[in-house]
């Protein structure tokens, strides 16, 4: 899987501490919405996933503008939760 990552995130300001931080924090994001999204693909089906991602204007995690990480995170991760309880 390819990874891209922005020098600044597309929505908001710059991050105070360079851009080597918000790489990582984007990789980051990247890496758990794959774990997540794997997770909730393999209980409830991909096509939960690609719900959640069609609500940010994206078909997969490439398409997907920076700034609606954490959303999709959280709501991937909420699936993950309530499966797991």
């Amino acid at each position: 899987m390819q990874t891209r990552t922005a020098e600044v995130p597309a929505c908001g300001t710059a991050s105070p501490l360079g851009k080597e931080k918000v790489m990582t924090d984007n990789e980051s994001w990247q890496i758990s919405i794959e774990q997540t999204a794997d997770f909730v693909a393999r209980h409830l089906g991909e096509e939960t996933v690609q719900a959640v991602f069609q609500k940010y204007n994206a078909s997969c995690l490439e398409d997907l503008n920076p700034c609606h990480y954490s959303e999709v995170f959280g709501e991937l991760y909420q699936y993950e939760a309530d499966l797991r309880d």
